[in-house]
């Protein structure tokens, strides 16, 4: 891992923090790794930009490059490029398919389906596909999200669909600027459990950063940091 870059990027947050914050919005995404209900108005665009680093020397670091797109006011696509830090070596890209299946005030919870296609080509890896079925609950000032995550390949010997984990998360305003979080994470096929504390803030208008570090507590899985930038662009 290049702690020395981490190193810049978390000064570069904590400055934007100190300096910029202006109070967090209420239906953004505040976690990391557990998707959220909402989806991005019709006719806006957000981009964001993710680095992802391990402490494992398998696993480089990554930069993703990710554009969304409100279809409908219920229903986002979004396209996003994966590439090595060190080198920008193109590892692949995805598509994304987000669709609220009720509005606010419908149900006691609010659910969402997330159907994701990545093609791997440029890390040497079979292509596959992601679906999640997504749950939030605002509780107060608490808000509480559930991922069921489900993934099959497309090539090689096992082409089946696995429920591959399970997320849960909550976050909760800190203060007028920011949001903590905390996620558990389980992943079924690797029999490995992680924990994420995250921190979100509004840095400017419709600029948004986010960090969190996830955190093994059982199985293989090597610690891992993750900073998003992400700014919407209204119609």
């Amino acid at each position: 891992m290049n702690f020395n870059f981490i190193k810049k990027k978390i000064f570069c947050a904590i400055v934007l923090f100190c300096f910029l914050a202006k109070g967090a919005f209420a239906d953004e995404r505040k976690w990391v790794i557990t998707e959220p209900y909402w989806t991005v108005s019709q006719g806006s665009f957000e981009l964001e930009e993710w680095y992802n680093a391990s402490d494992s020397i398998a696993d480089p670091a990554q930069n993703w490059v990710e554009l969304e797109y409100g279809l409908t006011d219920r229903e986002q696509v979004a396209l996003y490029e994966m590439a090595n830090q060190s080198n920008f070596g193109y590892r692949g890209f995805k598509i994304e398919d987000k669709y609220r299946l009720a509005q606010p005030g419908d149900f006691f919870l609010l659910p969402a389906i997330y159907l994701e296609y990545a093609n791997n080509g440029g890390a040497g890896e079979p292509d596959g596909l992601e679906g999640k079925f997504i749950l939030e609950k605002y509780v107060g000032n608490l808000d509480v999200a559930t991922n069921f995550v489900f993934e099959k390949k497309l090539s090689g010997n096992d082409t089946a669909v696995h429920f591959d984990r399970f997320l849960l998360a909550g976050s909760y305003p800190v203060g007028d600027a920011f949001d903590a979080g905390l996620e558990y994470a389980a992943y079924t096929a690797d029999h490995a459990t992680t924990i994420t504390p995250d921190l979100f803030a509004e840095v400017g208008h419709n600029l948004r950063i986010l960090g969190g570090w996830e955190i093994p507590l059982t199985g293989p899985y090597a610690s891992r940091l993750r900073i998003e930038v992400d700014w919407e662009f209204n119609r």
